[in-house]
This record gives structure tokens, C-alpha cells and sequence, in this order.
């Protein structure tokens, strides 16, 4: 992202930006002269400013600038792959250009990049705000960069392998006490959700949302640590039109024992 901010006084009135010269992609506030964007390639340009005196054209300050859009770092060029505490980070490609294409495996759903950009680049580090969604609910994650090669201040996260030892021992435990009674959880909004796992780790959660909604959430048991029996719990309630336009997402972290038992961690 390129940002700058222009500002002149013509007269001690209000004044009218315009701008030529820009590179592609970046734009003047004809009224703030803010100039912002996402230049589509590196290059040097010569910017000429003109501000005018909103009562009189006839009085205007005129100047020019050189700006330099300099190249993205190579280490910032490429496939990354990650994932955060809010979902996965399956596949991050970002071009040359700074395009970004990209999905997020959060409660079961696969979340596609609509939006992103370089919030800033430093010398061996890079962040960018990532804008997801997946139908009308969307959110805002942060990706950030480093020179060598990976995506910092995350971990890759992987769904549990259920057909493996513990897992599949606890599956079976899992299995057999939650058909008796199932695991519910409320969270600090009051919404409650009930939760049975099959013995190949197939989690299937009823929602009872605050405002009185139902409805059957999709869910993915995720980032497992065999060492703790601990698994991360997505839970995704889709939108649905004058009944719930919002939708719903939130992850819970779980402990278990051998015998099937489920604790909810803070």
C-alpha cells in the first residue's frame, strides 16, 4: 500500500487537490489530499500537484515530487504456508505485483482471500492484512512475511489423524461416551452448542444461539497435540437470511482423557 498526505494552504480557503503523473493503481483525495493505493509495478515517476483555492481557480499552488515504487524483496515473492489460532493457512501465493490468492480452512469451510495488500514492507519483513470470506461472513487476519521464507507468528496446523494411535483409541472412547451424553459447550456470548464425535473424530454440533436461532453448525476437530490429547474445535453456523444474516465462527479449545471425557480449556 502507498500512502501519503498532501497538504497547502491557496489563500487561507479550501482547497481542491488533483494529481497526474501517479502510478497505476494509486489515486489522489481531491478533497483531503490523501494520496493512496496499491501501485501495480515498480517504477519511478515524476508527480505534479495542483491545488486549488475552491473559491478561485485562479488561485493555485503547482509542484512537483518524484516517487519511486520500489520492487517487492524476492523472499516476499512465492508459496507460504501457515496457519493461526483462528483457522488454517493452507496456501498463500503472492505475485510479483503483490497480488494475493490464497484460502483459510476455518470450521470445516475453506475461506477464499477477497482482499489484499502490503500494509507496509521493511527490510527482512512484510505484513499483510488479508480479508476473508465465505458467503456474507467475512473477516480481517494479518499475514506476515519474513526473509526466510515462511509466514512468523503462526504454526502449521494439521487436521487429527484419527486412524493413528491415540487418536484412534480415543476415538473409540469418544464415540461411546458421547452417545450417552454429549459434550456442551456455552460460550461467553450464551450461545450454546452440543457436541457428539464419532470414532473416526467426526464432529457434529447442534447450535442454540442467544438470540433463539437453531441450527445443525458444521465443525472440524483440528490441531491436535497427541502428547496432551488436546484438539482445537472449530465450529461454523452458516448466515441465513432475516433469520441469522450474520453467521457464526469460533474455535474451543478441548482436553481429553482415555476414557472419553472432553474439558473445555480457557
Amino acid at each position: 500500500v502507498f500512502s501519503a498526505q498532501i497538504e497547502a494552504f491557496v489563500d487561507g480557503g479550501s482547497v481542491k487537490y488533483k494529481a497526474s503523473g501517479l502510478p497505476s493503481g494509486v489515486k489522489i483525495n481531491a478533497t483531503t489530499g490523501e494520496i493512496t493505493g496499491v501501485p501495480k509495478s515498480a517504477k519511478t515517476c515524476t508527480v505534479k500537484i495542483t491545488a486549488t483555492n475552491a473559491k478561485s481557480t485562479k488561485l493555485k499552488a503547482v509542484f512537483t515530487q518524484t516517487v519511486t515504487i520500489a520492487a517487492l524483496p524476492a523472499w516476499a515473492v512465492g508459496t507460504f504456508v501457515g496457519g493461526g489460532d483462528e483457522g488454517i493457512l493452507t496456501k498463500m501465493t503472492v505475485s510479483k505485483t503483490g497480488k494475493f490468492t490464497g484460502t483459510w480452512l476455518e470450521a470445516g469451510q475453506t475461506w477464499k482471500v477477497s482482499a489484499a495488500s502490503f500494509d507496509y514492507v521493511d527490510p527482512g519483513f512484510a505484513q499483510a492484512p488479508l480479508l476473508f470470506k465465505c458467503g456474507k461472513v467475512s473477516e480481517e487476519v494479518f499475514a506476515e512475511i519474513t526473509e526466510d521464507g515462511i509466514v512468523s507468528d503462526v504454526f502449521v496446523a494439521t487436521r487429527v489423524d484419527w486412524k493413528t494411535e491415540p487418536w484412534k483409541s480415543l476415538g473409540k472412547s469418544l464415540s461411546k461416551k458421547m452417545s450417552k451424553q454429549p459434550l456442551v459447550i456455552v460460550d461467553d456470548d450464551g450461545n450454546e452448542f452440543t457436541v457428539k464425535i464419532s470414532s473416526s473424530g467426526t464432529a457434529t454440533v447442534k447450535a442454540m444461539m442467544a438470540d433463539g436461532y437453531k441450527a445443525t453448525a458444521k465443525a472440524v476437530l483440528s490441531q491436535g497435540d497427541a502428547d496432551f490429547l488436546t484438539a482445537t474445535l472449530f465450529v461454523y453456523v452458516a448466515p441465513k437470511k432475516n433469520k441469522f444474516p450474520e453467521g457464526y465462527i469460533a474455535h474451543f479449545n478441548l482436553q481429553f482423557d482415555a476414557e472419553g471425557n472432553a474439558t473445555v480449556l480457557p
